[in-house]
């Protein structure tokens, strides 16, 4: 290691017209020293549909985000394509078939496929935000 790359003993000013310590590292480009950003301050709104995003008024979640995986859109031609960033549009239909699949391979209990099926009627009927009773873990669902 060169002692130039290091501020000598006493200290010095770098490159970028900052002073530095004695032992301290220097900078090798001109540019002033960056503060960090602040972190943005969160919206508060949930996706309910593709790109569209909506503030809940109760707290609530978004049914969207829980059965987004398990949405297909069938084309004219009988083609279904589940994971395709082009079919983004309101023809989206829940697939229990692909649901199964998931349920298999992380090993959900049928009380969890219940609660995916019965979210997934729900957004199918137009209700975007649901909550969970903690005591009787019911579920209650929200318009918006």
């Amino acid at each position: 290691m060169n002692n130039i790359d290091r501020a000598p003993k006493g200290g010095c000013l770098g490159i970028n017209k900052e002073w530095y310590e004695g032992g301290k590292f220097l900078p090798q480009i001109p540019r002033q020293k960056q503060k960090g950003s602040k972190p943005k301050k969160a919206m508060g709104k949930q996706c309910i549909a593709p790109y569209k995003w909506v503030k809940s008024e109760n707290n609530s979640l978004s049914i969207y985000t829980q059965i987004e995986l398990f949405l297909t859109v069938e084309y004219p031609t009988g083609e279904t394509l589940w994971d395709d960033p082009v079919s983004y549009r309101a023809d989206q239909k829940f697939n229990p078939e692909i649901m199964k699949r998931h349920a298999q391979a992380m090993g959900w209990d049928e009380e969890y496929q219940k609660r995916l099926l019965s979210l997934a009627g729900s957004w199918e009927k137009g209700q975007n935000f649901f909550s969970v009773n903690e005591e009787t873990k019911e579920l209650t669902f929200y318009k918006n």
